[in-house]
């Protein structure tokens, strides 16, 4: 074995991650590669960059060094860099996977507002192109890379393509079961398409675990007239934000809906003591208190009200 090859070898072990397979042109380009992950894996970040320049310069029909140098600068939030160099790796090799979704990425960072120069109308493009490449990217591949579907997935949605939605987001959810965000964003897809259901199941399964999906939880039981429930989740919302008037208004609405008048007048006289300020919880107090039986009292409160907010 040749001295070069030996230390890139030795540098794979240390490495201790997947490298994408770069042209060895005698081995510089290669040794280059690799000894940029090793100096981006210490943090010695300008060093890296510096490597990688030199092994694109050394291997000058490489699209793997270039499409590694865009994610190094995607790593490093430099999108125009990225940008750049993706759209080199593509010039040399159409077909490049790491180049569509370094180039993907970047392009659904500036349609989320990332690129200060973007009209209405080029951002609807960027949004386009942005699932054009992460659709190339993913294509070639049983693709496990959570970043990319998740971003297929919330684009998708802006896009009006929720059936897509679900698919990109059912692989992220299938890989990392405990991540709140897919499993809003994959409630919100199956929602959209009319799967209340299912939205229901996704964030029920976590919901004793992460009660932050409980407000969402509780408005798609609302919406599928599961109303005691819906009232359920919005307690345990509430554990996480005590103060949300909001939460209070959604528990106390519910509750009345479902016909359970005193639970609602009792609610409602806590929120109207934490907030008086809100003219919301009398009114509700008041109906829930008269709907109860206690009509006198419910019209009591209703005329203390009408002085309080007229």
């Amino acid at each position: 074995m040749t001295h070069m090859r030996l230390v890139a070898f030795l540098l794979v072990a240390l490495l201790g991650a997947p490298f994408v397979a770069v042209a060895q042109d005698g081995g510089g380009a290669y040794f280059e590669f690799l000894l940029a992950r090793r100096l981006e894996g210490v943090g010695d970040f300008p060093a890296a960059q510096a490597a990688l320049e030199r092994a694109a310069k050394l291997d000058a029909r490489s699209s793997e060094v270039r499409a590694e140098l865009g994610a190094f600068h995607l790593r490093r939030s430099q999108p125009e860099e990225a940008e750049a160099a993706a759209k080199a790796a593509l010039a040399i090799d159409s077909a490049s996977l790491e180049g569509h979704r370094v180039l993907g990425l970047v392009y659904a960072g500036y349609a989320d507002g990332g690129s200060q120069r973007a009209s209405t109308a080029q951002t609807t493009q960027y949004l386009k192109d942005a699932i054009m490449h992460l659709e190339l990217a993913s294509a070639s591949t049983l693709s496990g890379d959570l970043v990319l579907n998740f971003t297929l997935g919330r684009l998708y949605l802006r896009a009006g393509t929720p059936e897509k939605a679900v698919q990109s987001l059912t692989r992220v959810v299938a890989q990392n079961p405990g991540s709140v965000q897919a499993r809003l964003l994959l409630a919100q897809a199956q929602a959209v398409t009319q799967d209340v259901a299912a939205a229901i199941a996704t964030l029920e399964a976590i919901v004793d675990e992460e009660p932050r999906v409980a407000a969402a939880l509780g408005q798609y039981q609302e919406q599928s007239g599961k109303l005691r429930e819906a009232a359920a989740s919005y307690t345990k919302a509430l554990a996480v934000t005590p103060m949300s008037r909001e939460l209070k208004s959604r528990r106390i609405t519910a509750l009345y809906n479902a016909k359970e008048y005193k639970a609602a007048a009792a609610f409602a006289t806590d929120a109207r003591r934490q907030h008086p300020e809100d003219a919301r919880f009398p009114r509700l107090q008041g109906r829930a208190m008269f709907d109860a039986g206690d009509r006198a009292g419910g019209v009591t409160v209703m005329e203390e009200a009408a002085k309080a907010f007229p």
